[in-house]
């Protein structure tokens, strides 16, 4: 799952790229106020759903009842069906009202675009869960690179096709990448399914007599669903609010939207990269802990709670430091041809600051799912419900006394805050505590990198950008993890151990 998530971020900021270039900041602000509304959508059948269904077929196969495992994966599938459906007809009559909300009304073609998408989209979810209930990661790793693949492909062709037209149009390009490459990914799932049932006579299991907790799996799901969608939600709101915000304070409309397009579709997609550590650890284990704990392992469950945060902490902090002190080298990189020179400084800027927030971000994705595999979704809920509630609350104070930097300052607060109250939340059910070097080496490494990049950065400012940003990141990784590996906070014959107790589990 790691590793798929770095190739899917890899492909998924490859296609950011070339397309934040084709469509210009304007476009790319176009598609950011159309796609948070699409993920929002996703949530309701992507955000409980497969992992109820992963913790409930894990639990079925530990008491060895497929039956039930069989029964739980087609109720799954009815289920994401209908809330996709209702989803899409949604779509199709609101798109003029939801644009207008907006304050961009050349968005409402997207809409439709989207509507046949989340169909596809709800049923893909089922299939993932049920795999990684069997703890096999491979379908969600190979579905989720045709998705990113197809889509970038499709993507800037339809792009290339439809820009011409005008930015309102070019994004539609996207969005059509988005959804042929949903139905692909479909179809994958498709045929993986009857190969897996030829292999394992799967769908051979009678599952007419048993009787399954459907109860049970929807109160489970419903604070899943409502925890997944907070941070949709807040996007969707910040969509509504931000480029009203800002023109209130006295930028153009299309600056505005320039802005909020840098901001969530550029700076967003980069800040990604990191957190992708915390969300394939996530994705594995949730279906693990719930194993554990359902075969009455508490210490098991405890250390698999401990490693993952030290693996969190370990990687994420260098990547909040390295980004940070070269926020202006990874923009020109990526998006030096679709930001326009006066706001190079206020992208660098905001980089820098978004930056800060990666450790916190990373925190409560993985920390968000120990609560929900400790059977504390509810906790997990309100946490996020206080990022939400704090964020708006920051948003809106921070743009009208801090302009365009009111984003930025608005996530790095409200994501400190959350993680905070998530792991004094699971310090109550069980011990979390680290060594004291597994916590300070990290910190002084990152320091210490931190300034002899920066000073390598001023040394080198008159190469070439992308010659001495790769140089300067290999001596930041040599700096970083010498003292790390040197002080055994971190160990091959650690990490090998380690993958040997999964693939034992």
């Amino acid at each position: 799952m790691t590793i798929g998530g770095f190739i899917c971020k890899f492909i998924g900021a490859f296609f950011r790229i070339p397309l934040a270039n084709i469509l210009g900041a304007t476009g790319m602000g176009y598609y950011q106020m159309v796609f948070p509304i699409y993920s929002f959508a996703l949530v309701f059948v992507s955000g409980g759903i497969p992992a109820t269904l992963s913790r409930f077929v894990s639990q079925s196969r530990a008491n060895g009842d497929y039956g039930k495992v069989k029964k739980y994966f087609f109720y799954a599938i009815k289920i994401s069906l209908l809330i996709g459906i209702f989803f899409a007809i949604i779509f199709l009559i609101f798109a003029n009202r939801i644009s207008l909300l907006q304050g961009v009304e050349n968005v409402y073609r997207g809409y439709y675009i989207i509507a046949l998408t989340i169909i596809f989209s709800s049923i893909l979810c089922a299939f993932r869960g049920l795999f990684q209930g069997f703890e096999n990661m491979l379908p969600t790793f190979f579905s989720q690179i045709f998705e990113q693949i197809f889509k970038m492909i499709f993507g800037i062709l339809f792009a290339v096709l439809l820009v011409g037209y005008g930015a309102e149009y070019g994004f539609l390009g996207a969005l059509i990448g988005i959804c042929l490459s949903e139905i692909i990914s479909f179809i994958y799932l498709l045929i993986y399914t009857f190969m897996f049932n030829k292999k394992t006579k799967f769908f051979s299991h009678l599952y007419s007599t048993c009787v399954i907790e459907k109860n049970k799996f929807l109160r489970f799901s419903v604070p899943i669903t409502l925890t997944s969608l907070v941070l949709p939600l807040l996007a969707v709101v910040s969509s509504l609010l931000v480029v009203n915000l800002l023109t209130s304070n006295g930028l153009s409309n299309i600056t505005s939207t320039a802005v909020y397009g840098i901001q969530s579709g550029m700076i967003n997609s980069i800040i990604s990269f990191p957190t992708v550590i915390s969300t394939a650890l996530a994705t594995s284990l949730l279906p693990l802990l719930a194993y554990k704990i359902e075969k009455n392992e508490k210490k098991e469950a405890e250390e698999s709670i401990k490693n993952c945060l030290k693996i969190v902490w370990i990687l994420a902090f260098p990547c909040m430091v390295g980004l940070y002190v070269l926020a202006p080298n990874v923009l020109q990189i990526a998006f030096n041809n679709a930001i326009v020179d006066e706001l190079f400084d206020v992208a660098t800027n905001m980089m820098q600051i978004s930056s800060l927030s990666i450790l916190f971000i990373c925190i409560v994705q993985i920390s968000t799912v120990m609560l929900q595999a400790m059977k504390k979704q509810w906790q997990a809920f309100v946490s996020l419900m206080l990022l939400f509630v704090s964020n708006i609350f920051f948003l809106i104070l921070f743009i009208k006394t801090n302009g365009v930097y009111g984003m930025s300052l608005a996530s790095l607060l409200s994501y400190s805050i959350s993680s905070l109250l998530n792991l004094v939340l699971i310090s109550k059910f069980c011990n979390i505590k680290m060594r004291f070097f597994d916590l300070s080496i990290p910190i002084l490494s990152s320091i210490i990198m931190g300034i002899i990049c920066s000073q390598l950065k001023v040394l080198l400012k008159n190469f070439n950008v992308y010659i001495s940003t790769i140089f300067i990141v290999f001596i930041g990784i040599l700096i970083y993890f010498l003292p790390v590996f040197l002080f055994k906070v971190l160990s091959f014959k650690n990490l090998i151990f380690g993958l040997k107790e999964k693939q034992k589990n």
